[in-house]
């Protein structure tokens, strides 16, 4: 997304989109589905745990000075599952720490479509993300959007507590979040195995037998399902 006044910020934004229609839509099996091979799948909106992880490993803990009852007192913060172990990795950090479940808010207003975030006075700056990949234009109101969200900064969060006068420097901070990358173009992260229980999975109205085969393939692995044949008849 491109900011009104801090270029590309929507670069830090990672969104996994999908739609609270009940009726099948001919637009949405074409545009992300290759129809002949394509299914549609109905979950719970809850698919991640939360637990508790402190987003460093237990010796950069101890490298702060902390001691081993310091780390077996201190039980974290909530995150969703499958984010401490990345940013463990020392390149990104998550805020927040939970993927946020949202519905996508259409509109033609310009300025929330380029909206301004970085907002500044005598006394402070602030930079607001909260409302970064929430709009669309009308133009895609058909797909009844709703998007997971997780948003990132090129930071490393072992670096930050033990160095905190990075963040002081507020002109460097703000220089890389307008000119810094992060090499991921997508996190994959672990789902809740228990939302797939009774999920139902919709077959295209065109799936061919070599898909449909596949997709029994994966199902003997899932023990509860509904599979629903396509109520749209489309010409071959």
């Amino acid at each position: 997304m491109e900011t009104n006044n801090f270029g590309n910020l929507g670069r830090f934004c990672y969104v996994s989109c999908w739609t609270d229609k009940h009726e099948e839509s001919i637009p949405l099996w074409k545009e992300y589905t290759t129809p002949t091979e394509g299914i549609r799948l109905k979950l719970p909106k809850n698919i991640f745990k939360t637990l508790l992880d402190c987003g460093i490993s237990n010796e950069q803990f101890l490298q702060l000075g902390a001691s081993q009852m310091d780390l077996n007192n201190f039980h974290g913060w909530p995150y969703t599952n499958g984010l401490a172990e990345i940013e463990r990795e020392n390149k990104v950090i998550f805020m927040p720490r939970i993927v946020n479940l949202f519905p996508v808010t259409y509109t033609k207003d310009p300025e929330l479509l380029h909206y301004t975030v970085f907002h500044e006075d005598d006394n402070n700056s602030q930079l607001e993300t909260n409302l970064i990949g929430k709009f669309k234009r009308l133009d895609w109101k058909y797909q009844s959007e709703w998007r997971y969200k997780l948003f990132t900064f090129p930071f490393s969060l072992f670096s930050i507590i033990q160095n905190p006068q990075i963040m002081q420097d507020q002109a460097k901070i703000l220089q890389t979040l307008k000119s810094g990358e992060i090499e991921s173009n997508f996190f994959d992260i672990p789902f809740d195995i228990k939302s797939l229980d009774n999920i139902e999975i919709t077959t295209s109205p065109v799936i061919s037998i070599e898909a449909s085969q596949k997709l029994k393939e994966i199902l003997r692995n899932i023990p509860n399902y509904q599979l629903i044949p396509s109520e749209q008849r489309w010409r071959k």
